[in-house]
């Protein structure tokens, strides 16, 4: 009668669907404690060396109150209101970046000699475009106000410029009336319209000739040029291949000159290169040069070295020598006659890229006079469109002059410096390059974290296979695979020897009669299968069960290494063959544990697997086992996996922590319910902390101590085999009633 599969109720503490988890958030921040304390502390370094790399810049500021004192002039009559206040403002503001005023500032005395606009600070600028681009103003609607700043490396001159600019300022309306605004306007006019007919003129000539000459506006390269960088290539390109050849050639010759190195450089091509025709005469040769060598090898002991047939053997045989040396000199013949070949096709291709890069340079010399004369008139429009540009810059400033009018000008205060920088701001900068790290910190953790789909904690593995944790194996410091595959046979007393014969008492309950097939299996490679199938296998013989261990794996074998055989005949040999089993099988590679390795497959693991020779075998391999362990080909890389799982009585799943992914495990689970087999229990691996993989142990450790002067298991008591069914019915898989095993 079958057991039931042991399974492991979900958790209380597992969150529903859709539903976050507190203690995964923590773990995945747990995690990348040093991201969230490494990135805020760069963002502050970087934030320091940013502020320490910066000027810093004060600013002053002056108020002036501005109001209408009489109606325009320029409007369509006299007596008519005055702009807007807004307007009004506006104005002024676009008058204080006027040329007209900036230079007047720059012209200031007061200005002289001020680090401000010292040569070195201004980075080739003048001083009015220093003016134009700290000297700001602002406007407050309902005062009618106008704010007047200006910043500076240097805190007392902020105050000068300021002064100089309101001063500048103030004498520039008391002459505005002197100026004829108008009659300048409509001259500025005239020589605007004049120099757009000649603009456009430019313009259509440019056109003219790109069209003609079928050039690419705005590109510098034409495609001629580019057909000429493609020509220089491919020329140098085959002047190099024509030097190899030359060199492959003379090589050649200076070879053939010398038989010895001749024939050398003959089996050197033949390694390198081989003929099949000439391999083919060669291979016959050789095979009927042997034939006459085991001739006269028998010929001597019948009839002794003085007989007269003895020569004429050797002499068969000294001629087949000299056809095999006339063959391999003959790959050195080809390569001379191929060589002296390419070469000269080589020179030939050379010598018309050559030709062909001449008559191209000739055509681009042609196009290039063409591009200078373009390039001539390109500056030439350059040009007019500044001209055009200033002058509707001074028609804007004539007309902006002429719409300011005459206003009433208050200063309600002068200049007056910051205290402290206005740039950069220390504490912000500091505030916000800590706040961006720190954002940028928790979310690369948590997006990494999110994205990290693998199994980190052994209490996940029951919610996503479906099944119970048989045992947890720990994390060995040794990675030779010989030794963590012997472990139990090794080291009986460790952690994962505990664990393995956990799975072993739950395997011998859970087969029928305690007899049966235990496949060993894992989702991908990798992941310890074989080392849990080496180890369990053991355990079983240790308990006193004629175990079997087969290596099923049969792309990827490692049983025959981990005990030191030789992969001869094994499984493949006898899904092949006739083959008795008694060949196949090694007995004895460890006390009570035989071993059926792979076998050479040759690529058809697969076929081997699904023929009906399989089943049969694993018949007969019943009638002479108590257990049999497969280590099996990984589930989600083979379909051999799912061939044994049908074939066996239960399936030991191994996965490994934190390398293991999670919906690999689970289409892995689902692919062997599929084909309906019996998934005894999740066995994970690899486990980081010692409590974990002792939880999971079985409880054997507690008391456990080697016992001096036997090797042989001890009897079990009444209460061993209680706890040991009520392992087998899921009731204490975990193995907490068990309180010692057998010692080594």
């Amino acid at each position: 009668m079958s057991q039931p599969e042991l399974r492991l109720p979900p958790a209380e503490s597992q969150p529903r669907q859709g539903e976050a988890d507190p203690g995964r958030m923590l773990q995945i921040l747990w995690r990348g404690k040093w991201i969230l304390l490494v990135v805020p502390l760069l963002a502050f370094g970087g934030a320091k060396l940013w502020l320490a790399a910066q000027t810093n810049v004060y600013m002053a500021v002056a108020q002036v109150q501005v109001d209408a004192r009489s109606p325009s002039v320029l409007k369509s009559g006299a007596g008519e209101a005055i702009e807007k206040p807004r307007t009004v403002l506006k104005q002024q503001q676009g008058l204080f970046k006027s040329t007209t005023l900036l230079k007047r500032v720059a012209e200031a005395p007061a200005l002289a000699g001020l680090e401000t606009f010292a040569s070195e600070y201004l980075g080739g600028k003048t001083v009015v475009g220093a003016l134009y681009e700290n000297l700001q103003t602002s406007i407050d609607i309902e005062s009618n106000r106008l704010f007047v700043t200006f910043a500076s490396p240097y805190r007392d001159e902020t105050v000068v410029v300021v002064d100089e600019a309101l001063r500048a300022y103030i004498e520039f309306h008391k002459e505005k009336k002197k100026e004829q605004a108008s009659g300048l306007a409509e001259i500025v006019r005239r020589e605007w319209d004049s120099t757009k007919g000649e603009l456009e003129e430019t313009s259509a000539a440019i056109a003219a000739l790109q069209s003609q000459h079928t050039l690419i506006a705005g590109n510098d390269r034409t495609p001629l040029q580019t057909k000429l960088d493609n020509a220089n290539t491919a020329w140098n390109g085959a002047h190099q291949e024509a030097q190899r050849l030359q060199a492959v050639f003379e090589d050649m010759q200076r070879a053939s000159q010398d038989p010895r190195v001749f024939r050398e450089r003959g089996l050197y091509l033949r390694a390198k290169s081989p003929i099949g025709a000439l391999e083919e005469r060669l291979g016959s040769l050789t095979q009927e040069r042997e034939e006459k060598e085991r001739e006269l090898e028998r010929l001597r002991r019948t009839v002794g070295t003085e007989n007269a047939h003895l020569a004429a053997v050797r002499a068969e045989i000294e001629s087949i020598r000299t056809r095999e040396e006339a063959i391999v000199l003959q790959y050195a013949e080809d390569t001379l006659r191929n060589s002296e070949v390419d070469h000269q096709r080589a020179l030939d291709h050379e010598a018309n890229l050559a030709a062909d890069v001449d008559a191209l340079l000739a055509q681009v010399t042609a196009q290039n006079q063409v591009m200078d004369r373009i390039k001539d008139l390109q500056l030439e429009r350059d040009h007019l469109r500044e001209r055009i540009q200033g002058f509707a810059e001074r028609i804007g400033q004539l007309e902006l002059e002429n719409q300011t009018g005459a206003l009433n000008l208050d200063v309600i205060e002068y200049a007056r410096a910051s205290l402290r920088p206005v740039y950069p701001e220390l504490e912000k900068t500091m505030i916000y390059a800590l706040g961006a790290g720190g954002i940028l910190a928790f979310g690369l953790v948590l997006l990494l974290g999110i994205a990290d789909r693998r199994v980190r904690a052994v209490e996940d593995v029951p919610g996503l296979l479906g099944t119970s944790v048989l045992g947890v194996l720990p994390a060995l410091r040794t990675s030779e695979r010989s030794k963590v595959a012997r472990q139990v046979e090794e080291d009986p007393h460790s952690l994962m020897a505990e664990a393995i014969r956990s799975v072993r008492t739950a395997t011998i309950f859970a087969l029928p009669g305690g007899r049966g097939m235990v496949q060993v299996t894992s989702a991908s490679s990798g992941e310890g299968k074989s080392v849990c199938a080496s180890n369990l296998a053991f355990a079983l013989a240790k308990a006193g069960k004629k175990t079997l261990l087969i290596d099923a794996d049969m792309r990827r074998p490692a049983q025959h290494q981990v005990y030191s055989v030789q992969n001869s005949l094994g499984l493949a040999g006898l899904l092949t063959s006739s083959a008795p089993l008694r060949k196949a099988i090694i007995a004895e590679v460890a006390v009570g544990l035989d071993l059926l390795p792979a076998g050479e497959a040759h690529g058809k693991a697969a076929e081997l697997c699904e023929g009906r020779v399989l089943s049969e075998l694993v018949q007969t391999l019943r009638e002479s086992y108590e257990c049999i362990v497969v280590d099996s080909p990984p589930v989600l890389e083979s379909s051999e996996a799912r061939v044994l799982a049908t074939l066996s009585d239960a399936v030991v799943f191994v996965l490994r922590l934190d390398r293991s992914r999670a919906p690999s495990l689970v289409r892995a689970a689902g692919i062997l319910r599929s084909v309906g087999a019996r998934i005894l229990g999740a066995l994970p691996n690899g486990a980081a902390m010692q409590r974990g993989a002792r939880d999971f142990s079985g409880g054997i450790s507690y008391g456990a101590g080697p016992l001096p002067g036997t090797h042989a298991p001890r009897a079990s008591t009444e209460s061993e085999v209680e706890t040991a069914k009520e392992k087998a019915r899921g009731t204490d898989f975990l193995g907490l009633g068990e309180q010692q095993e057998e010692s080594a």
